[in-house]
């Protein structure tokens, strides 16, 4: 009976430390049971899902932990549309979220994670603009310069701003289209 679990056991092991694996961190359009890494999840994709509703750029740490060794080697970043509300209200400004995002680019890219960044979307409900160009410059800038590994991936060329529920969130079918067209932008040519 030790050996049969001692060879099950090895085999999950083996298995998962080979299988491959994405990262999310992200905000709630990431985080919900029909969210787009949920669609991948559910079509046998396995993923280290750590978005969560209402999580902001500002403030946000990259988990010090957080390696390529157990199998992830990429991180789908989608952080930016909380942070937007706080530009919009007058709370902080795109000063204050440059400097978290360039930590967790250096974090990321520096712990050799290849990292697709989801800008975001232009939507109804909330004017995105100011992290959306930040984050289309910085875009600009790695693809100038040749810098590996970092590449983005705009919803906006999907018609994301047409698809949403509540004018910010996708709807379930438009996760499914959005998930795909992450996981083209995954599996497709990396700088």
């Amino acid at each position: 009976m030790k050996t049969k679990k001692a060879i099950l056991t090895m085999a999950l092991l083996v298995g998962s430390a080979t299988a491959g694996a994405d990262i999310v961190i992200g905000d709630s359009i990431s985080a919900t049971r029909t969210s787009w890494p949920a669609v991948l999840q559910s079509q046998g994709g396995w993923w280290k899902n750590l978005a969560q509703s209402l999580r902001f750029g500002i403030g946000y740490k990259v988990p010090a932990d957080l390696k390529t060794y157990d199998g992830h080697k990429r991180v789908v970043y989608a952080l930016g549309s909380n942070d937007s509300a706080l530009i919009n209200m007058g709370l902080v400004t795109i000063k204050d979220f440059t400097p978290y995002f360039y930590e967790h680019m250096l974090a990321l890219h520096g712990a050799g994670f290849k990292v697709l960044i989801i800008i975001p979307p232009t939507v109804p409900a909330r004017n995105q603009e100011a992290i959306r160009k930040h984050q289309l410059d910085y875009c600009a800038v790695i693809s100038a310069y040749g810098v590996p590994n970092i590449k983005c991936f705009d919803p906006d060329s999907i018609g994301y701003y047409n698809n949403t529920r509540d004018g910010l969130h996708p709807t379930d079918a438009f996760s499914v289209e959005l998930a795909y067209a992450i996981q083209a932008e995954l599996d497709g040519d990396w700088p």
